[in-house]
C-alpha cells in the first residue's frame, strides 16, 4: 500500500485516481462553496426602526433548538478527528443536520425581519422563497457577490459549461456558480415533478407545466443546503454508499461541515443585528 500524506488534522485529503465521477464532482461543489463562503457576512441593508410585535420568549424554541443541532454537530467533527471510521459515518447525515440547522436560523431571520410570529411556522419552501426574496429586493446583503446572485431555473439550466469542468479540481468562480446552480434547479425541478406527477412531457398541457416552472421559478446558492438534504433520499447522493477511498469521504465531511459553520457565523450575527433592531438584544451568543 502507498502511504498518502496527511493535512494537520491527521486526515488524508487526497483525491483516488479511481474516484467515482459523480462523488469528484459533488466533492468539488461542496468544496467550493465552503471556499466561497470562508469568513461570509450578512448585513441588513435595510431600515428597521420599528419594535418586535412579539417577545424574545416566541423564539426561545428556535433559539434552543438551534444550539442543540451545532452542539450536536460540534461534537461529532470532534470526534471525527480522532476517529476516521466515525467521520465516514458523519458523511451519511450531515447534509440533513445541516440544513435542519440553516432552517432554523432562517426561520427566526424571516420572523424578525417581517416581524411577524408566524414565519416561525412556515413550511421549507415558504421559507427559502422567503430568504429568497429578502436577497432579490437587496433587503440583505452577502459579502460574497455569489451568495446575493438570484437566478431564474430558465437561466440556469440553459448554461452550457465546458466538457469536464465539473471533475476538475479548479475553475473559474462564475463557472463553478452557474453550474452549482443549474445541478440546484435540476434538483428543484425533480422535486417539482414528483410533487406534480409529471413524468413523459407528451402532452401540450405537461409541456405546459415545464416551461412554467422553467419561467417562473428561481434559484439562489442558498438553497445548497436544502436540495442537498432533499437529495440524499435519492438517487444523485448514491455515492455517499459507495466504497470510496477513506480520505475522500473524510473531505467531502470535513468541507461540509466548515461550510455550515461559515454560514451559521453569518446568519447569526445577521439575526443579532435584527434582534437588537427589534428586540434590544442580541439572541445568539
Amino acid at each position: 500500500m502507498v502511504d498518502i500524506p496527511e493535512n494537520e488534522d491527521g486526515w488524508t485529503l487526497v483525491v483516488s485516481p479511481s474516484t467515482p465521477p459523480d462523488f469528484r464532482t459533488h466533492l468539488n461543489y461542496v468544496t467550493f462553496m465552503k471556499d466561497l463562503s470562508e469568513e461570509l457576512t450578512a448585513k441588513l441593508n435595510k431600515d428597521i426602526v420599528t419594535k418586535s410585535n412579539f417577545s424574545k420568549k416566541a423564539l426561545a424554541k428556535k433559539i434552543n433548538l438551534i444550539k442543540i443541532i451545532k452542539e450536536s454537530l460540534e461534537e461529532e467533527y470532534k470526534k471525527a478527528l480522532k476517529e476516521k471510521d466515525f467521520a465516514k459515518v458523519c458523511s451519511m447525515w450531515i447534509p440533513v443536520k445541516s440544513y435542519y440547522l440553516i432552517f432554523n436560523l432562517l426561520l427566526v431571520t424571516c420572523a424578525l425581519f417581517n416581524n411577524d410570529e408566524n414565519n416561525l411556522n412556515f413550511p421549507h419552501h415558504k421559507t427559502i422563497s422567503n430568504f429568497r426574496n429578502m436577497l432579490k429586493n437587496k433587503d440583505i446583503l452577502f459579502s460574497k457577490a455569489g451568495f446575493n446572485m438570484v437566478e431564474s431555473c430558465e437561466e440556469a439550466i440553459n448554461f452550457i459549461s465546458k466538457s469536464g469542468d465539473t471533475l476538475r479540481l479548479s475553475v473559474d468562480e462564475q463557472t463553478r456558480i452557474n453550474s452549482i446552480l443549474k445541478k440546484l434547479c435540476k434538483y428543484k425541478f425533480e422535486d417539482f415533478c414528483r410533487y406534480t406527477g409529471l413524468k413523459h412531457f407528451q402532452t401540450k398541457i405537461d409541456r405546459k407545466k415545464k416551461e412554467g416552472f422553467f419561467k417562473n421559478s428561481e434559484i439562489s446558492l442558498f438553497e445548497f443546503f436544502y436540495w442537498y438534504r432533499i437529495k440524499t433520499n435519492y438517487r444523485d447522493l448514491d455515492f455517499l454508499n459507495q466504497e470510496i477511498y477513506s480520505g475522500e469521504i473524510i473531505e467531502f465531511y470535513q468541507n461540509y461541515y466548515f461550510l455550515t459553520m461559515n454560514f451559521y457565523n453569518s446568519l447569526k450575527n445577521l439575526i443579532n443585528e435584527l434582534s437588537k433592531k427589534r428586540l434590544g438584544e442580541s439572541i445568539l451568543s
